[in-house]
This record gives C-alpha cells, structure tokens and sequence, in this order.
C-alpha cells in the first residue's frame, strides 16, 4: 500500500469534497490517502481524525514546526499531493523535503492567487495534476521552466450520485432551485441570488429556492433576501447530498471562477440541471450549452433568471436531466484514482524537483503570502479585473 499525504484540514469546501471521493477510490488502486495539516491545537479540526492527522505546533511560522512536519512527511508517507493554495504551511515545507517522498501539484482554482501560488511552488514539485483544460493550459504558459511531469486528470464523482433516484415534484408548477457550496461572494457570488429571484418574480416564474452551505456570505445573503425566499439548511452531511441534488431541478452556480467544480458534476450525477457561470476551459467542457444545462455568458441577473424561466418547460428539462446523468457518468471516481495513482508512481519513480533549502530558511514563500497591490484593491475592482479576464477568453 502507497501511503499519500494529501494537505488539507476537514472543511466546507471543493478542495475536501475531492478527498472525501477520491480516499476509497483510491485504496482499490493500492493507495492509502490521509488528510495531513499543521497547526495549533486550538486549530484542530474537530472531525476526520481515522482519516487523517494533525500535526501540533505552538507557531506554525517557526522553524521548529517545520521540522516536525517535515520529519513526520518524510517517516509515514511515500508520496504528497500537495493541494495548490489550500493549508499554506503545507505548501511551505515542499521547499524542504529531501527526495523522498515524491510531491505531487494538485490545483482547484483558475484564480490568480492561485496560479501564484503554483509559481511560488513549482520548482519543488515531481509533478503537477491539472483536473481541467483552462488550469492546464494558464499553467503551461505561466510555468513555461517547469520540470517536472504534466497530468490532466478530472475529478470524479462517486456511485452514490450516480445511482440516486429522481424525486418527481409535489407542485410540478414550481421549479426547484439549489444552491450548494460556499457562502462567499468573492468567488461564488452569492449575492447575485437576490437580484435573480426578483427577477425570477418579474417573469412569473414559480420557483422555491434551497441554499445549502456555510461560508462568511450568510448573513449578509439571509439580509438580502426577503423573508421566506428561501430556505436555508446550513452545512449539508456529504452523506445528504445526493438525496438533495436529487430533490431539486435546477443548480445555481453564478462563480465568478472554478477550477473543476465538484458541485456542479455531481449535480449532474443526480440529475439536476446546472444554470451556471460560462467559464471557458471549466464549465463548457462540462456542459454542452442547452444539452446538459445553460451557461449564461452575460453574467447579470437577468440573464440568469431567462435562463431559469427556459427551464419552465418540464419535457426540456427531464431531457436535459437524463442528459446530465450520461454526461456525468464519464466522470467516475475510480477513473480519476487509476489516473491519479499512475501519476503518483510515476512521480515517486523519477524524482525532477529542485533540491530542498535548510529548514533555517523555514518561510512561507512570497507567493504565498497576499499580494502587496492585489491584496488592497476593493473587492469591486477584483470583480470587474476577473469579468474582464473572462471576457477575454471568450473571445
């Protein structure tokens, strides 16, 4: 059995929901996946310790913590999968590990802190997995010295979703929408559901709407919106999930950006029909445009909620939920492990990475610290740079 370190903490979050799929389907491919992070105790994550470790320090910016983390890294694991921009701490000690084990890139997010992050790493990695075409290709091009080996390998969705049964609605007169995943603007744009409800009314468009998740967004969301416009349940167990996708029709997933969303496939798994954010290279080789669901390239309330109201017809929408199934069915967990484990064994037998750096220079890397001009822009300003970006890729 390969025992892999995968550097993350419990969360709500992508990022975990990959782990969570893929941990026992990879065990079938002889792999033996494990949440590691570092930090103080008051930090400790209060769930996932038979699948993972903690590893303790007063001050993870001390030298001190990093020879722990690196002396615990180089004793218990051949192999780590190193999530790009996810537990910063983690990423810091790849600048200090000796050959073994091998480190394996994974990135989640086409954002720019995120492609920093890669940069800031990249000379230290054996590897790097890209899960969709838009990171693999911004990558290249960002990391055109990279030595170490590329992978395309899109995440899975696990059985679960696949095989859940549709619910037929009790008011076929409404449509019912979700939105599930973090409750954050920044990213998500979640404060964009209130406006599309409103205009969702405007159309006569009879709809409930499910918001399920956490995030700093919520309160502000729930202000927002007014009372009784929807329901919100809060964190949603894993185990739900696939009984909620499938009570709904419709996904809301307005992201200003994703790297490979695993909301929106498992989504698809269970039969619910995206209307989500037009991202090139992440959603679109996702989504066939009025096939498995609708992707709004004008990112504004209206057009989202025309989006919604097209989905009016029940006849259009069972085909595009039956489509969505075939689509997703491509993307299964045990897919994703047998890639992923070849790239680790390719990783752990033939070592590209820069040599490590003594532990005296124990740091975090700048770029993954926040950046000193970005870092200070109003969130306003990020928006319409990332609108723009996307606009631009277009064409």
């Amino acid at each position: 059995m390969i025992r892999v370190a995968y550097g993350i903490r419990p969360h709500l979050g992508g990022t975990w929901s990959v782990f969570e799929t893929l941990r026992p389907a990879l065990a079938a491919e002889g792999v033996d996946l494990r949440w590691v992070a570092v930090g103080p105790s008051a930090n400790r994550p209060d769930c996932g310790a038979e699948c993972g470790e903690w590893i303790e320090v007063a001050d993870p910016s001390r030298p001190q913590a990093g020879e722990a983390l690196v002396a615990h890294l180089c004793a218990s694991y051949n192999a780590v999968i190193a999530n790009i921009l996810a537990e910063r701490w983690f990423l810091a000690a790849l600048r200090h590990l000796p050959p073994r084990p091998a480190v394996i890139g994974l990135v989640h997010s086409t954002s720019h802190g995120t492609y920093r992050a890669a940069r800031a790493v990249a000379p230290w990695l054996d590897a790097l997995v890209c899960p969709s075409r838009r990171m693999e290709e911004d990558l290249r091009s960002l990391l055109r010295g990279f030595a170490g080996a590329w992978h395309r390998v899109p995440h899975g969705v696990a059985d679960e979703f696949l095989r859940v049964p549709r619910d037929a609605p009790a008011d076929g007169a409404r449509l019912r929408l979700l939105f599930a995943g973090r409750l954050e603007d920044a990213s998500k744009r979640v404060l964009l559901l209130p406006a599309v409800l409103q205009r969702l009314a405007d159309l006569g468009i009879a709809h409930t709407l499910t918001i399920a998740g956490d995030g700093p967004d919520r309160a502000r969301l729930e202000e927002l919106l007014p009372p009784g416009a929807a329901r919100f349940l809060g964190r949603v167990p894993r185990a739900e999930m696939p009984a909620l996708l499938a009570r709904h029709d419709i996904l809301l997933m307005p992201s200003r950006w994703e790297g490979f969303p695993m909301g929106l496939l498992e989504a698809m798994a269970a039969g619910c029909v995206p209307v989500c954010a037009l991202l090139k290279g992440v959603t679109d080789d996702l989504v066939d445009q009025g096939v498995e669901g609708l992707l709004p390239a004008e990112g504004s309330p209206a057009a989202y909620a025309e989006a919604v109201a097209e989905l009016a017809d029940r006849k259009r929408l069972a085909a595009m939920s039956q489509a969505c199934r075939v689509r997703a069915a491509r993307y299964t967990a045990a897919r994703q492990a047998v890639w992923l484990a070849a790239a680790i064994r390719a990783a752990a037998a033939d070592r590209r990475r820069r040599g490590p750096l003594p532990l005296r220079d124990w740091a975090l890397p700048p770029g993954l610290a926040d950046h000193p001009v970005t870092g200070l822009l109003p969130q306003a300003a990020k928006d319409l740079l990332r609108a723009w970006r996307e606009r631009m890729r277009r064409g």
